[in-house]
């Protein structure tokens, strides 16, 4: 954002919902509480508690700079689905440190030459969703889905005690059952913070010590590794997965239960 005038300028922001195809995204849906921060340390990056303010205040005459962070929520939606926006600065009164001027939606243009007053002319261009000399200014741009899709296999295998060989059809008290679970992502962002939750299923006790993180060993206790049991969740086996890289990232876990 520049102020091309030849006066300090307040500036108004909003954002307004488009349509059609933009940068290979197509509009689909809208999103909910756009809103539009100003990024006052000018760094590129929206820094929450930092980017607070909703309006320009004082930009000085001169082309100088402001960067702007639309920052809205977007509904549940599939993985590539599309929202255009346009981006709108309104040109508002100037000269009041911390207090937003009223816009300014009309000018002088019409009226005769006066060297004693200070008349206001717009020379603005067009933008993607304002006229040309009408006090603002837009720019259009798009933003796509792009989500995580986790994923869980479960297989399990019985191991069976040698007096127990002769019926494996069996579910025999005593027997052992071992739990291998593979969680993957197969959608076309990392998925974060991912926390695996199994409950010990009915008529079986967990055995202690058996939790495996892609086949390294982990303890039952609250402690520095990923996982436990019986601790974050009562009678379950909870494992900090951690990221799973888009499109194919994976993790097994394995844990053994004995039929009682």
């Amino acid at each position: 954002m520049t102020n091309d005038g030849n006066t300090v300028q307040d500036y108004s922001l909003a954002a307004q919902a488009a349509s059609g195809t933009l940068f290979g995204v197509t509009d689909n849906f809208d999103a909910t509480n756009v809103t539009v921060f100003v990024d006052v340390n000018d760094n590129d990056t929206y820094d929450v508690g930092t980017d607070t303010a909703t309006y320009i205040d004082e930009l000085a005459a001169e082309r100088q700079r402001v960067g702007l962070h639309p920052r809205r929520r977007a509904p549940v939606q599939a993985d590539g689905d599309g929202a255009l926006y346009d981006l709108i600065a309104q040109t508002a009164v100037g000269g009041t440190s911390s207090s937003q001027g009223a816009d300014i939606t009309t000018d002088d243009a019409g009226a005769p030459d006066d060297s004693t007053a200070v008349q206001i002319v717009f020379a603005d261009g067009a933008g993607t969703a304002d006229a040309a000399e009408d006090g603002k200014h837009s720019s259009r741009d798009a933003y796509e889905v792009v989500t995580a899709t986790p994923q869980r296999r479960q297989g399990r295998g019985r191991h069976l005690r040698p007096d127990q060989r002769r019926n494996e059809s069996q579910g025999h008290s005593g027997a052992t059952i071992r739990y291998t679970i593979t969680v993957s992502n197969s959608g076309s962002d990392d998925a974060d913070a991912i926390v695996f939750v199994d409950d010990i299923p009915t008529n079986t006790a967990y055995t202690a010590g058996t939790i495996t993180l892609n086949s390294t060993g982990k303890t039952d206790a609250d402690d520095a590794d990923e996982a436990d049991y019986n601790v974050t969740n009562v009678g379950a086996v909870t494992v900090n997965v951690g990221t799973l890289s888009a499109s194919g990232g994976s993790a097994t876990i394995t844990f053994d239960v004995t039929v009682d």
